[in-house]
């Protein structure tokens, strides 16, 4: 299974999405925000990242713009549940840099599943 890591400020959101992915069989590594995470993905390798949008420390998109700079091939799946994700110039900016999926938030673990999985393929 895949080996993937979750950055979100949100410890329930972190939960969930953990458990969700674990049950499956899948890797999960976590990070509080895009600070750590960068820290993280700099120095180990994954199969996907899923980022929040809104965290306090530096922000999901920038969180991405790195991530796809260091690692240009590492799927990304950005998530939200502040900023609207369904604009065309969202959708258009988070696609140039690596976003394969955007969810908003609240989802449910099957739309998840469905994400990771397209996202891997």
């Amino acid at each position: 299974m895949a080996r993937i890591l979750v950055v979100d400020d949100d410890k329930l959101f972190l939960q969930f999405v953990r458990d969700s992915l674990q049950d499956v069989g899948h890797q999960v590594v976590e990070a509080s925000g895009g600070l750590p995470a960068m820290e993280i993905v700099e120095s180990e390798v994954f199969d996907l990242l899923i980022v929040d949008v809104v965290m306090p420390d530096k922000g999901g998109i920038e969180t991405m713009i790195d991530a796809h700079a260091l690692r240009n091939e590492l799927p990304i799946i950005m998530v939200s549940g502040k900023v609207p994700t369904n604009t065309d110039a969202f959708q258009r900016l988070v696609q140039k840099f690596g976003a394969r999926e955007v969810l908003s938030k609240p989802f449910d673990a099957t739309t998840l599943l469905s994400a990771v999985n397209a996202a891997l393929s």
